[in-house]
Formats: structure tokens, C-alpha cells, sequence
């Protein structure tokens, strides 16, 4: 079987910077076990595969070792295969995916992406994160894909030193988010932010919090310059 891939490497103007990702276009999804494989094979932060769904495509996100539910620069990428191999000229190109459609339109300078907010709600520390992060958070919120945790300062978050062996399964999920902590733990792509100074239901720090879920990533640092009370770590796949 041979199969297309492209070396993506997204948000960036030259060579060999930015954020790499596989795209490797399918005619249908391989066994799951395989694509795990492949991309464990590829060593990429993320491969993405792609799969025609009428005019649009079906899309799926894998790190080395798992499947994520959304990637914000592995569908940069794929959208770029799409414009500029696949159909060039295309304007716009919507991926189907476990987070729902994201939409991706070409402008003058570049692509812009409309993916969907995710909001959080503020939970107890669950027990295994406090002794994963080996600290306990000023506060810890979530959704269905994610934790995000505050921490006391920067400095706590620069020294901070996870202990991955407890962190073997995937995080917060709907079926689990709402009751008892049931030992799992998604700590391979944290938003990991530091509160100093503000109080805890400062708004500007709040909807910071809320726009960190977008993409279980860090905003750009336009936007945390913007927020003085925070800090934002990325930690990629840990």
C-alpha cells in the first residue's frame, strides 16, 4: 500500500521552524491499531489523516502514542494540502472531526481557521492530577478533552516536573468528568497557566482560561501580553 504524506511545517515563513505535522491523505481509515502505528512511525507532535467526504473531508488527529481530539496546526497543515495539491484554487476546505466541523478559508496573507470554544467549569483537584503535577494547583478547571491548572507563580511553573507514570490514560471525558476521579489523566498536551496577583474570579483571567480551551494550547503571546495576570506554558506531549 502506498500511501501520500506531507511534511507540513505550520506557522511559519521558512524552512525547518514552526510546528511539523504529517498529512497523509487515505481513501478510507485504516484499522485504528495501523494508524497508531504510522504515526508513531512518522514521530511527528501530530499526524493528520485525511479521508474525501463528499466535497469535504473527514479528519483525524495522532500523536506517537494517541489520538487527540483536535489539533490546531495539524489542520493548518491539512488545509494547506488541500489548497495547494489536492485543489488548488479551493477557497475553503471543512474537515469533519471528533470536535465537529472546522472550517478553513484562504485570505489575501494566509489561512484564517474557525474552530469551536470550548468552555471550562472549575472542579476540586482530583487527587491523581495533585499527585501527577506533584503540586497542588491554586485552582483546576475542565472540560471533556482537558485539565487546566493554576498555579502559584511562574517560577512554580517553570520548575514544575510531572510524574508521567501516573498519567496512563486519557483525561477527562463526558462520561467521566461529573463524577468520582476514576484515574484518568490527559497530561500530554496541558495548558498550564500562573495566576500572580489577581483574585479568583477575575475576569480578564477568566476569559483568558476560556480561549486557552480552544485548542488545549497556549493563545498567542499577543494575547497573554494583553493579560498581564497570567502566564502561559506550553508543555508539547509530555
Amino acid at each position: 500500500m502506498r500511501i501520500p504524506i506531507f511534511h507540513i511545517d505550520a506557522f511559519t515563513s521558512r524552512p525547518f521552524a514552526g510546528n511539523p505535522a504529517a498529512v497523509m491523505l487515505l481513501d478510507t481509515f485504516l484499522e485504528d491499531i495501523l494508524l497508531q502505528e504510522i504515526a508513531a512511525e512518522n514521530n511527528l507532535s501530530e499526524t493528520a489523516f485525511l479521508v474525501p467526504e463528499g466535497s469535504d473531508y473527514r479528519l483525524r488527529w495522532f500523536t506517537p502514542t494517541t489520538e487527540v481530539p483536535l489539533c490546531g496546526h495539524a489542520t493548518l497543515a491539512s488545509a494547506a494540502v488541500v489548497m495547494e495539491r489536492l485543489e488548488p484554487g479551493c477557497g475553503t476546505v471543512v474537515f469533519h472531526s471528533a470536535s465537529g466541523p472546522l472550517t478553513t478559508s484562504r485570505t489575501d496573507t494566509g489561512y484564517v481557521m474557525d474552530f469551536p470554544v470550548r468552555t471550562s467549569e472549575q472542579i476540586s483537584t482530583p487527587p491523581a492530577l495533585a499527585e501527577a503535577l506533584r503540586i497542588d494547583p491554586v485552582e483546576v478547571f475542565t472540560n471533556e478533552f482537558n485539565y487546566l491548572a493554576l498555579l502559584g507563580s511562574e517560577q512554580v511553573l517553570h520548575a514544575l516536573a510531572p510524574d508521567m507514570a501516573s498519567a496512563r490514560a486519557s483525561g477527562p471525558s463526558r462520561r467521566n468528568r461529573d463524577r468520582a476521579w476514576g484515574g484518568n489523566l490527559r497530561l500530554r498536551q496541558p495548558l498550564l497557566r500562573t495566576s500572580q496577583g489577581h483574585p479568583g474570579r477575575s475576569r480578564d483571567r477568566r476569559s483568558a482560561l476560556h480561549a486557552g480551551t480552544l485548542l488545549g494550547e497556549a493563545p498567542g503571546q499577543d494575547y497573554v501580553s494583553r493579560v498581564p495576570s497570567l502566564a502561559a506554558w506550553r508543555r508539547d506531549h509530555l
